[in-house]
């Protein structure tokens, strides 16, 4: 679908006709290559498992599959949840790079409308004129970069560009999303330590009822998991278990985004859990325990419950959370 949408506005044929037009990076092409010949490779196998044309990957087949493709490993668990681990991962590739692409591919100039008599006599700010804010550009809803440094000259700006995103209600400039994963490299031990980064990533987990959207953006381009490497261990993680459809990471992400629901809900049942959170003082500490609620699931073999509480202490010491925060997170989770 994304080279048909390229060829039918550009003409091109080809990926690299789409890389010449600087319309994909080549970590881009590879990525969506390598997810494509996956999958691929795994409807192939559907079909000759059943002798005829079937695409749906569904439990009882996959073990079957995931041998023939090579995973190997001596326990069947440990042997499907490899193979669902890469299946996910090169899925999510495909959805959010394709994303990152046809937002590229919608970019036009602005058309510059005829302002009114009234817009001439208007002092100040023009219509449409962008607004600059901490190296970053404002305009149509939009956040843009004003130049590609602007990370490297100050990489808290990694995490105020999240921030500034949440409170103004805006969207990331595909052009900044793709700067952001460039210069992941960034979120280095010291930006980890970085007292003003934890001051910046607690008030955006602060904004009750408008953390989920911001958070799941933030694991998209590739942040979050780099910020916070418990909760980026459950990227694409498999749970095999039977009240659990998604995998780790967005089973946390739709759990946040059910929290965001209930602040304002006004009917039951969420309506009476509602109540109840009126009187939470530091939503961040809900938020965040929630956040690695399930990041015990990395490590198999243990109690998910008892690691993970091992690992919001670990959190909580990097943050530069209190006694009495640390102690509610811990019993939160």
């Amino acid at each position: 679908n994304l080279l048909w949408m390229a060829f039918c506005k550009y003409q091109t044929r080809s990926w690299g006709d789409l890389l010449q037009r600087e319309l994909v990076t080549e970590t881009e092409r590879r990525h969506l290559e390598e997810a494509y010949d996956f999958l691929l490779r795994v409807r192939n196998d559907l079909h000759y498992h059943f002798g005829r044309a079937g695409d749906v990957l569904a439990k009882n087949v996959q073990p079957t599959i995931a041998h023939d493709l090579g995973y190997h490993d001596r326990s069947p668990s440990k042997r499907l949840e490899h193979f669902m681990r890469d299946l996910y991962t090169h899925t999510r590739n495909i959805d959010l790079i394709t994303r990152t692409i046809e937002q590229r591919l919608a970019l036009l100039p602005q058309p510059k409308l005829l302002a009114s008599f009234r817009e001439f006599l208007r002092p100040g700010r023009k219509r449409g004129e962008p607004q600059v804010v901490d190296g970053f550009k404002i305009q149509g809803g939009e956040i843009h970069f004003t130049s590609p440094r602007v990370f490297r000259d100050q990489p808290r700006r990694l995490m105020r560009v999240f921030l500034h995103t949440q409170q103004r209600g805006l969207k990331l400039h595909p052009d900044l999303v793709q700067l952001i994963r460039n210069q992941a490299s960034l979120v280095d031990n010291d930006f980890l330590r970085d007292p003003h980064a934890h001051e910046t990533f607690l008030e955006i987990l602060n904004q009750r009822g408008n953390v989920a959207t911001i958070l799941r953006l933030m694991h998209e381009v590739g942040f979050l998991g780099k910020y916070l490497p418990e909760f980026g261990r459950l990227t694409c993680l498999v749970q095999h278990e039977f009240y659990h459809q998604y995998t780790a990471d967005e089973h946390t992400l739709v759990c946040i985004a059910k929290l965001d629901e209930t602040w304002a809900a006004k009917k039951p049942p969420m309506s009476h859990y509602a109540e109840i959170l009126q009187s939470v003082e530091r939503p961040f500490v809900l938020y965040l325990a929630l956040l690695l609620h399930d990041a015990g699931k990395a490590q198999p073999g243990e109690d998910h419950s008892e690691v993970g509480a091992q690992l919001a202490l670990r959190v909580a010491k990097r943050l530069g959370l209190d006694a009495a925060t640390t102690h509610a997170l811990q019993l939160v989770i």
